[in-house]
């Protein structure tokens, strides 16, 4: 499974990555997600992955929609990267 294979999979909306089966995997407890931004942008990334094992990508350049939770800040951004564990990113 390749990167572009991942975005493919990925679901539309954000309500539905709860229940999203891991395109690796294939896991159906869901995915899970956050937000990473710059504090004066709408724009930012996304880091998406799979709890069970820890494979997932990072989504450059996109929009985060309004009143989704985001961190700006480079510390917490670390803190929160470090907390989730080691992630195997596809790129």
């Amino acid at each position: 499974m390749n990167y572009l294979d991942w975005l493919k999979t990925l679901p539309k909306s954000d309500a539905e990555y709860a229940t999203a089966p891991c395109p690796t995997c294939l896991a159906s407890c869901g995915l899970k997600y956050q937000y990473f931004g710059f504090a004066d942008s709408e724009f930012g990334w996304k880091l998406v992955w799979c709890a069970m094992c820890q494979t997932g990508i990072q989504v450059s350049r996109v929009r985060i929609p309004h009143g989704a939770p985001a961190i700006s800040d480079t510390v917490e951004q670390q803190r929160f990267i470090e907390e989730v564990g080691p992630l195997k990113l596809i790129f």
